[in-house]
């Protein structure tokens, strides 16, 4: 249990030390070629969620952040324990979550800066989102549960 709320707390502080160093070195819109025309760091205030949608809805977006973490944490209890993979995929998302949610309670936006130049500019915690959702679905959805046995490593 105590190695979720570990992971969980590497990633928010990975998170929070990356978008501090964006908004120190770059100012909005500024962007930094790491490796030209493929990889750049570009300083984005993003007042939305995902992809820009449901921009100025603030109120709505910390309210489902909240809810999520409480989701997290409430079948991290039960299910994490028995399950490494699982509890995997908790802890980046509870700390993809988290991350995110210190920064719309902080600034009102969430600093995103990874630019492949053909997706949207996201950041840390958004990857730890994503990453730790696709743990899940291949645990609970595409793995059978017939071959889901505990304390199976992975297939």
């Amino acid at each position: 249990m105590a190695r979720i709320y570990i992971i969980a707390t590497l990633i928010v502080a990975i998170d929070q030390a990356t978008k501090a160093f964006v908004r120190q070195a770059l100012s909005p819109g500024d962007s930094f070629p790491v490796i030209a025309n493929i990889l750049h760091l570009t300083y984005v205030r993003n007042p939305g969620a995902a992809f820009g949608i449901l921009q100025g809805k603030l109120g709505l977006l910390i309210a489902a952040s909240i809810i999520m973490v409480a989701v997290v944490l409430f079948y991290t209890r039960s299910i994490a324990r028995s399950e490494p993979w699982l509890g995997l995929g908790y802890s980046l998302a509870l700390g993809g979550a988290v991350g995110n949610l210190i920064d719309r309670i902080r600034y009102g936006w969430v600093t995103d800066f990874v630019d492949f130049r053909v997706w949207p500019v996201f950041n840390v915690a958004d990857t730890a989102i994503f990453l730790g959702v696709c743990i899940l679905l291949w645990r609970t959805v595409i793995l059978s549960p017939k071959t889901f046995k505990e304390g199976e490593e992975g297939a």
